[in-house]
């Protein structure tokens, strides 16, 4: 993939608005433990390190003509892994169901607060469960459901003042229904 820069943003993310993809590794695995359950894990790393506008430390003096340079604020961001573990089941020959949870550990510390009210990646926990409909050799409907468990990060940041702390807290719910139809 290739990010342009955002050129509106140049005076407030780092490296003049260079807002690049972050790197990402992954390896998973899966296997029938039964000819109708399938299991799998997988493993991501996610190298946002690599992204000045992302991992640059956010917990700075913030004074005009202190966003966007290469080493100005940023995030706070540290390099991220993702552990995801699922499960389908060939219940018959036309239902299918589907159920997951991924664990990552934490993007970011308590004293990067500040920048991190744009874009509060505090969510740990996601589950997800999922059902497909197999309606002809054709026709198959399908429809899931994710949940990303409530967490929250409370600290302080030197451009809030001393005593004055900040908390950012994210939980999302999501829906999906869709329909294939296979040639």
């Amino acid at each position: 993939m290739y990010m342009t820069r955002f050129t509106k943003y140049d005076g407030l993310f780092a490296e003049q608005g260079d807002f690049d993809f972050e790197p990402i590794v992954a390896v998973g695995i899966a296997f029938k433990a039964t000819p109708e359950l399938t299991l799998a894990f997988d493993w991501q790393h996610i190298f946002y390190d690599d992204i000045a506008a992302i991992s640059n430390n956010g917990n700075r003096p913030l004074v005009p003509g202190v966003l966007g340079c290469d080493t100005c604020a940023g995030f706070g961001w540290k390099d991220m892994d993702v552990f995801k573990f699922g499960a389908e089941w060939q219940a018959t020959d036309a239902w299918t169901l589907r159920g997951g949870v991924s664990r990552n550990t934490q993007t970011y510390n308590d004293d990067q607060i500040l920048f991190n009210i744009l874009a509060p990646g505090v969510v740990r926990t996601h589950a997800s469960v999922g059902v497909s409909y197999q309606a002809s050799k054709n026709h198959a409907f399908h429809a899931a459901f994710t949940r990303a468990f409530s967490s929250r990060i409370t600290g302080g940041n030197v451009n809030l003042g001393p005593v004055q702390t900040n908390s950012t807290r994210m939980e999302q719910y999501s829906g999906v229904i869709g329909y294939s139809y296979t040639w």
